[in-house]
């Protein structure tokens, strides 16, 4: 929350989140919900009322087309001799036959990449008609945004924005392009460290608000955009349908009884090694009160070690 603090100034107040929640406190603090849930995500962008918002925010992201329209597409794909489902964000298709899946992943995975790969081949096999000998396949576009950054090669920096991954089909030697019909795209909010003050362009408010909307008491001053003003307006925890706002409060409940049960474990970590350190000071003959000063233990610890 400090790193958040800094970077929102003046106009974007921060929440306090709440430390405990049960399903009959149906009340959070928050305004605004957090959208990096892939549940919300679903909940909002899903919409065909929103689709607006959608629209937008893949215009910001894609940079080799515009989208003037989309339509949604059946979410769940069934492949393989053991029927495993896939079960898509979000799966529209453009005007002109673009197919983009839509994810947003809370958590790093070790298999991100290879789950992505495996959801890029349902929307290439549905178009193989039955009795058509060609192969023309129209372009496929999964766009992932990571509420993380992913670990890139030492140059990876130096021919990007920093923020960003786009990946493709090409020739190992020389990138020559296999096929122009698959690609891949990461959106790495764990990169993005630009304020709302700051953030000026569409794309760096998009980014801003899907990171840090969460934590606002109101949007922030700057975000005039007709786009943001609905964005803000829809995503108002307490404006939600009833039903979508408990099922909300009942997954930050969960998220929030997770990291704290993290949160208890590290400090237990942290205080596990701080006794030891303290162990291998007290043999040393350290003075009690020099241990409790490179340590944080107290006296009392201390001369419990000893």
């Amino acid at each position: 929350m400090e790193e958040t603090a800094k970077i929102c100034a003046t106009d974007c107040t921060i929440v306090k989140r709440p430390v405990e929640l049960t399903p009959e406190d149906i009340r959070l603090e928050e305004r605004y919900v957090d959208i990096r849930t892939d549940a919300v995500f679903k909940m909002i962008f899903g919409k065909a009322q929103n689709k607006d918002l959608l629209i937008s925010l893949l215009n910001e992201i894609i940079e080799d087309f515009k989208i003037s329209d989309i339509d949604y597409r059946d979410k769940e794909q069934i492949s393989g001799s053991d029927e495993k489902r896939s079960v898509y964000d979000i799966f529209c298709s453009t005007d002109d036959g673009k197919n983009i899946v839509v994810e947003m992943q809370f958590e790093p995975t070790s298999d991100l990449m290879n789950r992505m790969l495996c959801y890029s081949t349902y929307p290439i096999m549905e178009q193989l008609q039955k009795g058509d000998k060609s192969y023309h396949i129209n372009l496929v576009y999964v766009i992932t945004f990571c509420n993380f950054a992913i670990e890139h090669e030492e140059d990876w920096e130096q021919n990007s924005d920093g923020i960003i991954s786009r990946y493709s089909i090409r020739e190992e030697s020389n990138g020559e392009l296999m096929t122009g019909a698959l690609k891949f795209i990461f959106v790495e909010l764990g990169r993005f460290t630009i304020g709302c003050e700051d953030a000026r362009s569409l794309r760096d408010k998009w980014l801003y608000s899907l990171k840090h909307m969460h934590e606002l008491r109101q949007k922030p001053d700057n975000f005039k955009d007709n786009i943001m003003e609905k964005l803000y307006n829809v995503t108002e925890l307490y404006s939600l349908p009833r039903e979508e706002r408990v099922k909300y409060i009942l997954e930050r409940k969960r998220i929030l009884d997770t990291n704290s049960l993290i949160y208890d474990h590290e400090e237990k970590g942290r205080t596990e090694g701080r006794k030891e350190s303290a162990k291998n000071m007290v043999r040393e003959n350290i003075p009690a009160d020099v241990i409790a000063r490179c340590t944080g233990l107290s006296i009392e610890e201390i001369s419990r070690l000893q």
